[in-house]
């Protein structure tokens, strides 16, 4: 549509006029982003929540550095709701640091136990004793991959200034002076619906809550990762000091061959086996002791600490103390809860089915979206007239008015709708496979923890006792001459063996307990 307006001699200037007009359109189009409260990035207790141990107002605190501890044989804390979840760590001392304390540069290998005791006797702790809670609140707070994971929220908030923006005014004239003695000098604008610019800030809104979804299931990822190595550095410690017992017994049958083979009490055969079992016994130690010094650089570097900062996980307890609390072993005085009850966590609580919620949110918002795109904006073009009213004038001032509006005949974002409702049937689809496959894994994570907590409870019961009682007989008995050295060997590398056993028994705990912590979406603590 175009007018002429009536020709008239304004009263005000001319360059007034425009620039009020561009004002009034800067304005316009500042005003959305200014009165908009955009929302701010995560907060730490949205990702501590994950863990639900420590306040969001207090900083992550360690125990200060001690040269020399007594390892407690439990992590401390409440009884778990789940057996074997890791209890709520003890309160930190006030006044220490938020990050773990440097104390050396080496590996801190815990030194030899008594011979003949347990694996758990004595160890020389080379730093503050890092408990699994802390470890986790320590990953979330100052690992890099955290940072890198919650800097993308600031990349979606961007969608709220692409939602609140305006098209620029556009500034034109038409100089046909001397063929029509006619110039115009205006400006023209595009106007969005008050709708549209609505939908866009809705459908913005909800992709900022869908990418706080996404980060915080990459912390929650996060976090069981974090989880699986601190179990892998506490295993080593266990091997370790298992491997370096029998490398002492080793050391002991050793002294006692030689003794009886000075006196002609046996061959010098017992000899060379008793050493060659003590290499042997050595080397596995020196292997364990690297597995250790391996895990615990892997856990400093994805917690964001320094490589080689030193600190000391809690032990696990002697066998024969089967009712001290643990973080790593499973609590027989609490029931386990039930499948069924697990089941309705996990379809509450799982990050992966609020996700696919948010995106059908989304995707019925973009949707919105399509259906007002489908009136066009309309075209304002207004300005100045000058015209010399040919042949004999006199010359003219006036304004002119063009409005220009888009017909959506043809194309009415039928494609996009289109699109956008098979894109939300897709979604609902979606929803219910991934319900599906949750349950399977709960059910399957929930089996295996079932599995390795009897096998637990089996090695608790009488199997470490029986194999412990077996290898100091066998080795009395060959110190007293009943029995030979290939036969006390046997014994000691089968309690060996045994020990080993049940620590693969306890990362299969742990590793079943962590998968059916993922596979419920929450803490199990």
């Amino acid at each position: 549509m175009r007018t002429q307006g009536c020709r008239r001699r304004l009263t005000l200037p001319a360059c007034f006029t425009k620039s009020w007009i561009v004002c009034a359109l800067l304005l316009a189009q500042l005003q959305p982003s200014l009165a908009f409260n955009a929302p701010q990035p995560i907060k730490h207790s949205d990702m501590l929540r994950l863990n639900g141990t420590v306040d969001d107002t207090m900083p992550v605190k360690l125990p200060p550095p001690a040269a020399s501890t007594i390892a407690p044989a439990s992590g401390g804390g409440t009884t778990a709701p789940l057996p074997g979840a890791a209890p709520t760590a003890p309160a930190p001392a006030p006044g220490t640091t938020g990050t773990i304390p440097e104390t050396g540069a080496g590996t801190g290998a815990p030194v030899p136990v008594r011979p003949g005791g347990t694996a758990h006797s004595a160890t020389t702790q080379p730093g503050p004793i890092l408990h699994i809670t802390e470890a986790l609140n320590i990953g979330l707070l100052q690992s890099p991959r955290v940072a890198a994971a919650r800097a993308q929220l600031e990349i979606s908030k961007a969608l709220y200034a692409t939602a609140t923006q305006l098209p620029n005014p556009v500034f034109g004239t038409d100089y046909g002076y001397i063929a029509e003695q006619t110039y115009r000098t205006g400006v023209q604008n595009t106007f969005d619906p008050p709708w549209k610019i609505a939908f866009r800030l809705l459908a913005a809104k909800r992709q900022v809550k869908q990418s706080k979804l996404e980060i915080l299931n990459t912390l929650w990822l996060f976090r069981n990762d974090v989880r699986r190595t601190y179990t892998e550095l506490v295993v080593a410690q266990e091997s370790y000091s298992t491997l370096n017992a029998l490398a002492e017994l080793s050391q002991e049958l050793l002294d006692v061959a030689q003794k009886r083979f000075s006196v002609g009490d046996v061959p010098e055969l017992d000899v060379l086996k008793a050493r060659l079992a003590l290499s042997h016994a050595q080397i596995d130690a020196e292997q364990g002791r690297r597995r250790m010094s391996r895990a615990k650089q892997q856990l400093n570097v994805m917690v964001g600490a320094q490589l080689n900062r030193e600190y000391s996980v809690p032990t696990l307890p002697p066998f024969h103390l089967r009712a001290e609390k643990s973080e790593l072993l499973p609590d027989f005085t609490t029931p386990v809860p039930r499948l069924h009850d697990l089941l309705d966590q996990a379809i509450t609580n799982r990050l992966e089915l609020k996700i696919t919620k948010q995106q059908i949110l989304v995707a019925q918002a973009q949707l919105y979206n399509a259906i007002g795109n489908i009136l066009p904006d309309p075209v304002l073009a207004t300005g100045n007239s000058a015209t010399g009213n040919p042949p004999s004038g006199p010359k003219m001032f006036g304004f002119y008015m063009i409005m220009n509006f888009e017909l959506p005949v043809l194309t009415f974002s039928q494609g996009d709708i289109v699109k956008l409702k098979a894109t939300i049937r897709q979604l609902f689809h979606q929803y219910h496979s991934q319900e599906n496959q949750i349950t399977g894994e709960v059910a399957g994570a929930y089996n295996n923890l079932m599995a390795a907590r009897a096998q637990i409870h089996t090695y608790q019961d009488h199997v470490l006792a029986d194999s412990q009682e077996v290898a100091q007989l066998a080795r009395l008995s060959y110190q007293v001459g009943q029995s030979d050295i290939t036969a006390t060997l046997a014994a000691l590398q089968a309690n060996e063996q045994t020990r080993s056993q049940y620590l693969a028994a306890v990362t299969s705990y742990q590793q079943a307990f962590t998968d059916l912590e993922q596979a419920v979406g929450e803490p199990l603590q």
